[in-house]
């Protein structure tokens, strides 16, 4: 508040402060000795207002008052002084006293009117402008202030006035009719608001708001085939104009015409005028729920991305959105590639860095996983997700500790995320198991089972565990005998489970598990090789 009255208060003041000293100055002859100082002590106090002395300016413009009690500039900048001290009632006091003293000095009134227009007094402003009108009827400005006020105060009317006034001494204008159509539309009049506008059109028929205000008030009123009209003189003007490409886009979704809404987004994705954020927001608008429902919507979508590569390269947004397309359609290179160029140009969207670790994970080496979940983690440390990412490919590395440190940050950070803690838990499970921590192993597997007794992975390896382990035997039984039966196909379990009846003495039916299989040898693995011949040799005998 204090810059915007210090704009039109301070500078005018000052002008009008040296003014009144130079004519003080100039003509000594005649002049008291109290006008002399009264002169001095102006330019004191301006001089102190300047270099932030307030209390002595005001104090030095309430000695003048002492001397020259009808000195308007003295209270016209103890108004001031007091409207930047937030004391209003005596700014407005002082003001009004200096408007009294001298009611032909404009700057005056123009103060005590932005004054009161600054306390949301548009009436009082109003006022003071009918005055300014008055007494200088060739000043337009004083015109366009009193319609702003009246507009302030919701006097439409009287505001539509002040504009005519202006009209009857200066002819009418562009602005004047811009003003008025602007007066009209607030004020619920639209058609003489769209009366301003069509005339300003025939006027000035190569300027393109004006056929753009009409168009949009003809889809209002649902008129397509006027506001079409009005679109196309708009684009043989301005072919490029990104509105009305919008606008034409708008136009056909509505008339239903996809053919065409389609051209009018391609036209849209060309132009190199719009950034990619507003292209995107238009084709989401037209699209809507069919984006992520519809697989004919969702490929025009990634078409149009896919053809803005090139223009918008920098957009980190363009890469992000093409990341999440590509994951859609489980295209994970791209998906990865476009994740990263989105991240270099600055993107720091958590859900970008792990959609980059999920595409990674299908095709990637342990080693460039790990170095995007560390990128991930350094900008989301309280993020969990990177850590199980980090944690298992530390694995597949055989740096089984630095699982295990991994898995524990991570699972610090997972909340109450059931799935996710199962997750952290398996895995640090078998991180435990593979430097030989048994104990730590085993009470990390009842923890996976405690939150999901199903959990098919942990039910095998813990079962598997047990029977290396020769302990918990009945334990370890029940545990493969439920994923066997619900996994037949998958030899992985069935050799857990016969393995288990193995080592609790019970080879017929570990071997039976094997004969009833029936997946082909072929497919076993070498482990599975070595415990069914072994098994085989113990029912031999």
């Amino acid at each position: 508040m204090t810059t915007k009255i210090n704009r039109l208060l301070v500078l005018l003041a000052t002008s009008i402060l040296l003014f009144s000293c130079s004519e003080t100055l100039r003509q000594p002859e005649g002049r008291t000795s109290e006008s002399l100082k009264v002169a001095e002590m102006i330019i004191d106090a301006a001089t102190q207002n300047e270099i932030g002395n307030r209390e002595q300016a005001e104090k030095i413009y309430q000695d003048i008052l002492s001397l020259q009690p009808d000195n308007s500039l003295a209270y016209y900048r103890l108004s001031a002084l007091s409207f930047e001290n937030y004391d209003i009632e005596k700014a407005i006091k002082y003001n009004e006293k200096a408007v009294q003293l001298s009611p032909k000095n404009h700057w005056y009134r123009l103060q005590l009117a932005e004054i009161y227009r600054l306390m949301f007094q548009p009436l009082l402003a109003a006022e003071q402008y009918e005055v300014l009108v008055k007494q200088y009827p060739q000043q337009d400005e004083y015109y366009m202030l009193l319609a702003e006020t009246y507009l302030a105060a919701e006097e439409y009317k009287k505001a539509a006035g002040a504009i005519e006034r202006l009209e009857k001494q200066h002819g009418a204008s562009e602005e004047t009719g811009m003003i008025k159509y602007r007066i009209y539309s607030m004020g619920g009049q639209n058609d003489k608001a769209i009366k301003e506008v069509e005339k300003l059109s025939k006027l000035y028929p190569q300027n393109t708001d004006y056929l753009s205000i009409l168009a949009q008030n003809a889809m209002a009123n649902s008129d397509y085939d006027k506001a079409f009209a009005y679109y196309k003189k708009i684009e043989e003007v301005s072919p490029d104009d990104e509105n009305n490409i919008v606008a034409l886009i708008d136009y056909y979704n509505k008339t239903n015409r996809p053919q065409q809404t389609e051209e009018y987004i391609d036209k849209m994705c060309k132009n190199q005028s719009m950034d990619f954020n507003t292209k995107n927001m238009v084709m989401l608008s037209v699209y809507g729920d069919k984006v992520d429902g519809d697989p004919e919507t969702f490929s025009k979508y990634i078409s149009h991305l896919e053809a803005m590569k090139q223009l918008h390269s920098q957009q980190a947004e363009m890469w992000q959105y093409l990341c999440i397309g590509y994951m859609r359609i489980l295209l994970f290179e791209r998906a990865a590639d476009a994740a990263q160029r989105s991240i270099a140009l600055g993107n720091n969207d958590y859900t970008t860095y792990q959609n980059l670790l999920f595409a990674q994970s299908t095709f990637a080496s342990p080693d460039s996983i790990i170095a995007s979940a560390n990128q991930a983690i350094e900008q989301f440390p309280s993020q969990p997700i990177p850590y199980l990412f980090k944690g298992v490919n530390l694995m597949a590395k055989e740096d089984y500790e630095g699982a295990i440190e991994t898995f524990t940050s991570g699972l610090k950070r997972s909340g109450s995320d059931k799935a996710l803690r199962e997750d952290f838990y398996l895995n640090l499970a078998d991180s435990y198991h593979a430097v030989g921590r048994r104990e730590e192993a085993f009470a990390t597997y009842d923890k996976v089972l405690n939150l999901n007794p199903d959990n098919i992975p942990a039910l095998n390896n813990y079962a598997y565990y047990l029977s290396l382990a020769e302990r918990d035997l009945d334990k370890a039984e029940k545990m493969a005998q439920k994923v066997y039966a619900s996994n037949k196909d998958n030899i992985t379990y069935a050799d857990t489970y016969a393995w288990v009846l193995y080592v609790a003495g019970k080879y017929a039916e570990a071997l039976k598990v094997f004969e009833t299989t029936d997946i082909p040898q072929d497919q076993w693995s070498d482990t599975v090789l070595q415990h069914y011949q072994a098994i085989k040799q113990k029912t031999e005998r």
